[in-house]
């Protein structure tokens, strides 16, 4: 006990050297200068030094002066302070240089947050325990802050949150079991350093909506349903970083390298890269296995994608190969391209995930694929003159959907056994679909919304309930149709195109003669 207070006193007197403030000393007991904590803060000046005895507190914390707020114990668990209202935050803070500094605060399991930041400038949240929040520490508006040696761990939301944030450091925090650990959003030029961020059930580390320019060091995230994730763009990750003890490969503007199974890669995100390989890795549960953004020339063999939000995420890039992957079981893509362009997709294994395949690119080709399982096993999104051909698509809910994509070509697929559709057009248009087995899906084809135009032929579909659906509009010839039902028969052109085509024939005829 003794060492205990003598250490607070040499704490307290570096505070008042340093800011030559007053010290105000706060007892729920009322054996000192105030019960609440509350009534120091109205009461000092900027500069003061409030120091809170041991005991339970409940009151939600306004500081709108510059002010250092410790308590009077190197244990953190002796000063508990709870919110009275659990809808607000514990401490609201809207000054600069405030320091918080070795208190338990326990929400309530309210909205509120534990630590609540907004536009400030040089505060100190260190040796904290932040619980039972809805956020736990959340800066808004504020910079050049530091946020240490603090614990957080079952608050609703998020741990550690940044929005619109710079210049702060994050360093030493244990963040477990909350949703998300630590997110950085629209928040730039912050270091994150030697964090343990573990068993988060959503995200552990995430930068997002253009946060650039942060510094990551030394971070550990273990398991976290999605330890990593960079949507952001131009940051320094290095390979100090660990995402269940691999590392994070994380490249800006580089080319001709190789990164394989020595290189102990946990995920690969690359921004500005070209001429880049990546195989033989195993890398799950991060928001992207494997990623490229603005790249050329990437071949992407034999990975293992599993777990991940998107297994394989490729956005704006053009001329890359993705073959022979085994991707399952990512909540959201397989397999993504994203505004990107001439791209061939080949001999992948794409598994139990929400959409095995997504397309928003233009110009690629997807040949010899499996794609099982999906809820939509091929999503063709904004996508145009792809050629989709000698796939098997087999057990999702529905094979292939297209909207508002043109020209594709569909050919000699295999489309068996999805609930709902084999292929699916919505607002789509001079599509072709031809010489496809398209077996036991509730309906075959299903055009909708303005798909017109399209052509289908050659194609064989048995055992739907139904084979076609909304085709009018549509050229229709050459599919040998069986439906559940067992009748069976060929569909030829629409009469309207029939009449166009003796009229053609007639026409020719007479020029001939």
């Amino acid at each position: 006990m003794l060492i205990k207070y003598c250490l607070v006193g040499i704490l307290l007197l570096l505070l008042s050297s340093t800011a030559g403030g007053r010290i105000i000393i706060v007892d729920n007991s009322r054996k000192e200068d105030f019960s609440s904590i509350q009534e120091a803060i109205d009461t000092a000046i900027s500069g003061d030094i409030v120091v809170v005895d041991e005991g339970q507190y409940t009151e939600n914390i306004v500081v709108n002066k510059e002010l250092s707020i410790i308590s009077n114990s190197t244990n953190p668990e002796d000063v508990v302070i709870r919110p009275r209202n659990p809808e607000d935050s514990i401490f609201s803070v809207q000054a600069n240089n405030v320091t918080i500094e070795g208190f338990t605060l326990s929400g309530m399991k309210g909205k509120g947050n534990g630590i609540w930041l907004y536009d400030s400038i040089g505060c100190s949240l260190k040796n904290n325990i932040i619980s039972g929040n809805f956020w736990g520490i959340f800066l808004e508006s504020s910079d050049e802050n530091t946020i240490e040696s603090n614990f957080l761990n079952d608050n609703d939301r998020c741990g550690i949150f940044l929005v619109e944030s710079h210049q702060n450091l994050v360093e030493n925090n244990n963040i477990n079991n909350q949703y998300d650990g630590l997110v950085l959003d629209s928040s730039n030029s912050n270091i994150l350093r030697d964090n343990l961020i573990c068993e988060n059930s959503n995200l552990g580390i995430m930068l997002r909506d253009d946060s650039n320019g942060n510094q990551l060091y030394e971070n550990k995230m273990n398991n976290n349903m999605f330890n990593f994730g960079d949507v952001g763009g131009f940051n320094e990750i290095d390979r100090s970083n660990l995402v269940n003890g691999k590392s994070i490969i994380y490249l800006n503007g580089v080319s001709d390298i190789r990164i394989d199974v020595s290189s102990n890669a946990g995920t690969v995100c690359c921004y500005d890269c070209d001429n880049i390989t990546v195989k033989d890795l195993v890398v799950s549960n991060n928001s992207c296995g494997v990623s490229f953004y603005n790249a050329e020339r990437i071949i992407l063999h034999n990975l293992s994608c599993t777990n991940n939000g998107h297994g394989i995420y490729l956005m704006d890039c053009s001329d890359c190969t993705i073959s022979n992957c085994s991707v399952q079981n990512n909540s959201h893509a397989g397999i993504y391209l994203d505004d990107s362009k001439k791209c061939l997709v080949e001999k992948n294994k794409v598994f139990y995930n929400y959409y095995g395949i997504y397309l928003n690119a233009d110009d690629c080709e997807l040949n010899q694929n499996t794609v099982v399982k999906s809820t939509i096993g091929i999503m063709s999104g904004i996508a145009n003159s792809n050629l989709i051909e000698n796939n098997g698509i087999y057990n999702n809910d529905i094979g292939i959907s297209f909207y508002l994509s043109d020209n594709n070509e569909v050919e000699n697929n295999e489309f068996s056994m999805n609930k709902e559709f084999g292929i699916f057009l919505q607002h789509s248009w001079n599509n072709s679909i031809t010489s496809n087995t398209i077996n036991q899906n509730d309906v075959g084809i299903r055009f909708k919304e303005s798909s017109i135009n399209n052509s289908v032929s050659g194609n064989y579909l048995s055992d739907n309930e139904e084979c076609f659906i909304g085709e009018k509009e549509n050229s229709l010839f050459n599919n040998t149709c069986t439906n559940a039902n067992g009748e069976h028969f060929l569909s030829f052109m629409y009469p309207v195109d029939l009449i166009f085509v003796i009229i053609g024939a007639s026409w020719l005829q007479m020029h001939r003669n």
